[in-house]
């Protein structure tokens, strides 16, 4: 009996997102600009050299997420005057949505 609810949880979901693609679409471009926008500015601190490259580009790969959880435990911190649950999967979250945006766009 679980399995069928996963199954039709699986089934809602995709109908959602094919509904909210277009918004998915732009929340991931947004998520590339921050992104692009981090490793301008890390370029101006690190080498134009391959290593160089490599630290800006990864500490732009991290920034975001954590940056991201951040805003949002601050948030959180703010309102219940407590640590937020699972912050720690969603900085997860948007580094692997990150990290996949970055892979298909190249």
């Amino acid at each position: 009996m679980e399995i069928v609810k996963h199954v039709i949880a699986l089934i809602v979901l995709s109908f959602i997102v094919v509904l909210a693609l277009p918004i998915i679409g732009k929340g991931i471009d947004l998520i590339t600009a921050l992104h692009s926008y981090f490793s301008v500015i890390l370029g101006y601190v690190f080498s134009d050299g391959y290593f160089g490259r490599l630290l800006q580009n990864t500490l732009a790969l991290l920034l975001f997420p954590f940056i991201f959880g951040i805003v949002i435990g601050g948030i959180y911190y703010a309102i219940r005057k407590q640590q937020m649950p699972y912050l720690m999967i969603w900085v997860w979250v948007i580094w692997v949505v990150l990290s996949t945006a970055l892979a298909t766009a190249t």
